[in-house]
């Protein structure tokens, strides 16, 4: 089958749903939701829970789109790269289509979690969870595809996913034998690890009113014109597992609830918050643990590394390392830094033989080498990064200011991000000694970046650590004006 390139307007909504989880995650829902649609927010639905809902045409590839808000969803509201996701479909019948997809090699959906989550992807239906072996839960991603109708609570005895099965036992092994007694299905299974992550049955009613009404009934609770096609709801990143193996390890996580609904109207991509009233709470939101940062940590203690220990570090943890350091302020908020994490072998062979021989076996030993850039062309994004005023015009047409601003801010968005690394665990080694312009043929070539410098990421090993070297005194260095 032929790959399906996503539309403008396709990929124009996916990256409202990820800008939205990203300010969801730092701001809350309702703050998130009204800077990106302009109005107020509604939490009635779902309490705690994100929720929203993407407006597309009838016909305008939803079901692809749901495809792709899959790790959007993983990524950037759970910062996982094994997410369970949950995928409702209102009829038996789209969800066999639905499912025949997700599973087909080749097919544009299947390529579409592929191409985040590799071959190794698992989708299934409810019956066929309790098969997924303990070890797949947090080192494969999981789709689930089942109907509103499995999760009603009116006569369970015909829901399959409240039927009986010995097969979750083995995820709860370490579990006394008097919480192991009751467990009977995947709600009760999943009741050992959250009470509320969608498996009180009390809520359960509430599941097709709560979604299905607002949802695909009608985009919103005041305007009822949507149309329902063959859509795909991604219900929810609804949890990842933490230390260990399977479900026993899962936290307790809140999912974002995202529902891509079909709409009469011309065109267009618009956050709506769901206007049901009903109060269906399906997870239980708990906020991240502070981190117990000290300056010890970030300054004093913390060491230039020489050399690194064979601990890999996961994609995941880069994420949330430029999850932060991005916050960090830059003049006009113009954020030139572009980074390029090097962490294949290729990368890496690439990469040393760019560097000073005394550098080199640096970057080979680290797990990961970030090579800091800065875009000479980082105007261009001012008028979305500092909407403020027209300030892409300050730089247009004058080089030795664009050249002066991309390198002051990009050193400074470096060292942000040597502070978040040793903030996250990490440690560095931050280096200048290199090929400048072979590093730029190599990894920047065809782009508007150049390099400034390079830092390697890891886990040091403290042998290789040299003495600590004297710094300047504060009447050396300072002046009080």
């Amino acid at each position: 089958m032929t790959t399906l390139t996503l539309q403008s307007y396709q990929q124009a909504a996916l990256d409202a749903l990820r800008a939205f989880a990203k300010s969801a995650q730092l701001k809350g829902a309702a703050l998130a939701f009204g800077e990106a649609a302009g109005r107020p927010y509604n939490a009635d639905p779902f309490g705690a829970v994100p929720c929203i809902c993407l407006r597309i045409p009838t016909g305008g590839g939803k079901t692809l789109m749901a495809a792709h808000a899959v790790n959007v969803l993983a990524q950037e509201w759970r910062a996982t790269d094994a997410p369970v996701a949950v995928w409702l479909v209102p009829s038996d019948t789209i969800r066999s289509q639905t499912l025949k997809a997700l599973q087909t090699s080749g097919h544009p959906y299947r390529e579409a979690l592929e191409a985040s989550y590799g071959a190794g992807v698992r989708v299934c239906v409810l019956e066929d969870l309790a098969n997924i072996a303990p070890p797949d839960w947090g080192q494969r991603a999981v789709v689930v595809v089942a109907t509103i109708q499995s999760f009603r609570v009116d006569d369970t005895d015909k829901r399959n996913v409240y039927s009986f099965s010995e097969s979750f036992e083995r995820h709860f092994k370490g579990c006394d034998e008097q919480r192991l007694r009751v467990l009977h299905g995947l709600p009760d299974a999943g009741r050992l690890v959250d009470a509320h992550l969608l498996v009180d049955r009390q809520v359960h009613g509430q599941v097709q009113e709560g979604v299905g009404a607002p949802v695909f009934h009608g985009v919103d609770g005041r305007q009822r014109r949507g149309l329902v096609g063959q859509v795909g709801v991604v219900f929810g990143v609804f949890c990842r597992p933490a230390r260990g193996q399977g479900l026993h390890g899962l936290q307790r996580q809140a999912g974002l609830l995202a529902g891509v609904a079909g709409a009469e109207e011309a065109p267009h991509v618009e956050l709506r918050g769901l206007e049901h009233k009903q109060n269906c709470r399906s997870f239980t939101i708990t906020p991240p643990a502070p981190m117990n940062i000290t300056t010890e940590q970030l300054f004093t203690d913390a060491r230039t590394q020489n050399g690194y220990l064979p601990t890999p570090v996961a994609d995941s943890l880069l994420r949330q390392l430029y999850d932060l350091f991005r916050w960090g302020p830059t003049s006009a908020n113009c954020s030139p830094a572009r980074i390029a994490f090097v962490r294949s072998d290729a990368g890496r062979a690439r990469l040393a033989a760019c560097m000073a021989s005394g550098n080199a076996p640096k970057v080979l030993a680290a797990p990961v080498t970030a090579l800091i850039g800065m875009d000479m062309a980082f105007y261009d994004k001012l008028p979305r990064l500092f909407p403020h005023t027209d300030a892409r015009a300050w730089f247009v047409g004058k080089p030795d200011l664009i050249d002066a601003t991309a390198m002051r801010n990009s050193s400074l968005q470096g060292g942000y991000l040597i502070m978040a690394a040793r903030a996250l665990g990490l440690d560095c080694g931050p280096m200048s000694g290199f090929d400048v312009a072979r590093v730029d043929a190599e990894f920047w070539a065809g782009t508007t970046v150049r390099s400034n410098f390079v830092c390697t990421l890891g886990h040091g090993d403290a042998s290789k650590v040299l003495a600590r070297s004297p710094r300047l005194a504060f009447d050396e260095a300072c002046t009080l004006a």
